[in-house]
């Protein structure tokens, strides 16, 4: 029933006309029969409106009602809170583990612009049930005290070595992000660390809000942007 709130949900979005069962089961590649029931169900909660059907148009298009538009805002914030503590508690972990310091969540934000501000940005793409992409941003001074404490002494820059150590530390907050992930239902691929020094860079979200989330700690803050969103089964409807 998800996938079809979802995709009404994206043809109102679109500008489209109100799209009608038969047409909701071929863009969804399911029986129109199951299809029908899935929206006399939706309708029954007062999730989606059906068009008043007259003799010359027996099959009713649907429309999200304001309830159904509420669910599916409540749901999405839900499942993108879930992915985001996600990422941050394995944040924590690692900072903890390899470099001993504490990281606490100062704030966060959900903001439309497509910009992160930061000296350095460690990004990694991430496909699968999730898709979409997580940038880890730092100050040079900040990046210089993390790189501090793993070489044991101050580093000479911010060369290719630094760069490693760097791109080696989230790989490390990947590995156990994808394991809470899946232990909540997500099964994804997260690609290998890279860094850039871009001193604020603009990202492509595609629409997506980007979640922005600042963790403190006595080395100074490091910087979450997420820009993930789930990917719609478009072979099954969720119950």
């Amino acid at each position: 029933m998800k996938s079809v709130v979802e995709l009404i949900r994206a043809a109102e979005d679109r500008g489209e006309s109100a799209p009608t069962a038969e047409e909701i089961a071929i863009r969804l590649r399911q029986i129109e029969g199951k299809i029908k029931r899935a929206c006399e169900v939706l309708e029954s909660h007062g999730l989606v409106r059906a068009s008043q059907a007259v003799a010359e148009h027996t099959n009713p298009s649907y429309t999200i009602t304001r309830e159904g538009t509420a669910a599916g805002r409540d749901e999405e914030t839900a499942a993108r809170d879930r992915i985001v503590n996600s990422l941050l508690r394995a944040t924590s972990r690692v900072f903890k583990t390899d470099l001993g310091i504490d990281l606490r969540l100062a704030g966060g934000e959900v903001r439309h612009d497509q910009v992160t501000t930061e000296d350095l940005s460690v990004f990694v793409r991430v496909t699968g049930s999730i898709e979409g992409c997580v940038f880890f941003g730092l100050d040079r001074t900040v990046a210089r005290e993390l790189l501090t404490i793993v070489l044991r002494r101050p580093p000479p820059g911010i060369d290719e070595r630094a760069l490693r150590i760097l791109n080696t530390l989230v790989d490390r907050i990947s590995g156990l992000a994808r394991v809470e992930l899946a232990a909540a239902g997500y099964s994804v691929d997260i690609s290998p660390a890279s860094t850039v020094q871009p001193v604020g860079m603009r990202i492509t979200t595609l629409g997506v809000p980007q979640v922005v989330a600042t963790l403190q700690s006595k080395r100074g803050p490091v910087v979450v942007h997420v820009v993930l969103s789930e990917v719609p089964h478009r072979d099954a409807l969720a119950a």
